[in-house]
């Protein structure tokens, strides 16, 4: 893949363009709790590619901290049980960083029946609306469903916020959220393409 033939930089310089383009990780993260979830050299190697997967999970340290409110990776076999889905939207919530406010969350996953579902409040243009996914059942898989009615409740907030995927990971989704000059900007300096999820 061509990511694999860039030129190496150092994990100090990625962190700064990434700060340059507005993706900050959370205060008090160091380049130490980097290095327990990778090595240098895997970060210097694939600038960025690795780097993003890191920034999207969590700190290997107690209180197991996420890195950042701006990156979010998603395995997509990652539905086993009730709760799931709510976990999947409060994460998505948090992406947008104050934009989508949730409450009253209820989520349903049953095996036997093949059914899944989620319920919640939204607060969209100072009205409180509740709203109600349901989705494919597809054994352990998310319903990408969830991703496209959640950048639906971006926009209806009025935000200029939008979610954002890297498309090239497989099994699992790298999820931005952003306005879109900033992603723009962002890729012009990382080389990397971010689709808008729709």
């Amino acid at each position: 893949m061509w990511f694999l033939k860039k030129s190496k930089l150092a994990l100090e310089e990625q962190l700064q363009t990434l700060r340059d383009c507005g993706f900050v990780a959370h205060p008090g993260i160091t380049i130490e709790d980097f290095l327990e979830s990778g090595e240098r050299k895997q970060y210097e190697d694939n600038p960025f590619q690795t780097l993003f997967g890191v920034l999207g999970g969590e700190v290997q340290r107690e209180p197991y901290p996420r890195f950042s409110d701006c990156f979010h990776l998603i395995d997509l076999e990652c539905i086993y049980a009730d709760g799931d889905y709510c976990t999947i939207a409060l994460d998505l919530a948090r992406l947008s960083r104050g934009d989508i406010h949730l409450s009253n969350l209820v989520d349903k996953v049953d095996c036997d029946s093949e059914q899944a579902w989620i319920t919640f409040d939204c607060k969209l243009n100072g009205l409180i609306e509740h709203v109600r996914y349901d989705f494919a059942f597809n054994n352990d898989f998310m319903d990408r469903a969830i991703l496209t009615g959640f950048s639906d409740l971006l926009a209806r907030t009025g935000s200029k916020k939008r979610y954002f995927e890297q498309p090239t990971l497989g099994q699992d989704v790298l999820i931005i959220c952003a306005e879109r000059e900033s992603v723009v900007q962002f890729e012009k300096m990382t080389k990397i393409k971010f689709l808008q999820i729709k």
